[in-house]
């Protein structure tokens, strides 16, 4: 069976709350300054793999608004929560939050992938996409992109439940969750938001 729900786009009058290019340091934005981000960007990367949190804080500027509320959708739905995709409207996602939610936030398959991104080729091209692992019937894999003129930094976590043999008759459930962050104008990179389709 295939299971389709898409939180869609935002409708409406309401404003794309990512940041305009104006209000980013465009120093920050050119090659030369790639390796920063890179490291940066491994920053991040190490402290999510070694679940040191408060190092992975300093990626967020708390309290964070995500539009259609997908933060908490996106972890009821990891912690298993029924009627996840229900509650649409938007509450603030605290730093105390992050701490207890950390784990549905960043689960073992999206940072699995994240290891697998090369840093240095992702900001000096503006792309890179990992290599597909499949593990236990599931498959995942990590399309990144970098703009160097806005700033913006996307990670699309795809992933897909293979069923197996017995359920020959069932279609792969497909999933995309991005993770959105900006590069800020003292040039550090920040966490925006996350949309979900799938």
């Amino acid at each position: 069976m295939l299971f389709l729900v898409s939180c869609g786009s935002d409708s409406g009058n309401k404003k794309d709350e990512s940041p305009s290019v104006d209000s980013i340091s465009q120093d920050s934005l050119t090659k030369n300054n790639a390796p920063d981000l890179a490291e940066q960007f491994r920053d991040f990367r190490d402290a999510l793999y070694q679940h040191k949190i408060a190092q992975a804080k300093v990626f967020f500027d708390f309290p964070v608004l995500n539009p259609n509320n997908e933060v908490w959708i996106y972890i009821k739905r990891n912690e298993g929560i029924e009627n996840a995709y229900t509650d649409t409207k938007p509450k603030l996602f605290s730093d105390t939050d992050f701490e207890k939610h950390f784990n549905a936030l960043f689960p073992e398959r999206f940072i699995r992938c994240l290891l697998k991104v090369k840093s240095d080729e992702l900001f000096q091209t503006g792309k890179f996409d990992t290599e597909e692992i499949l593990e236990d019937d599931f498959l995942d894999r990590i399309y990144a992109t970098f703009d160097q003129k806005t700033g913006e930094l996307l990670l699309n976590h795809y992933s897909e439940d293979i069923p197996g043999p017995e359920d020959e008759d069932d279609w792969a459930i497909e999933f995309n969750a991005n993770y959105y962050f900006h590069v800020d104008k003292q040039g550090a990179l920040k966490f925006v938001k996350i949309r979900l389709a799938g």
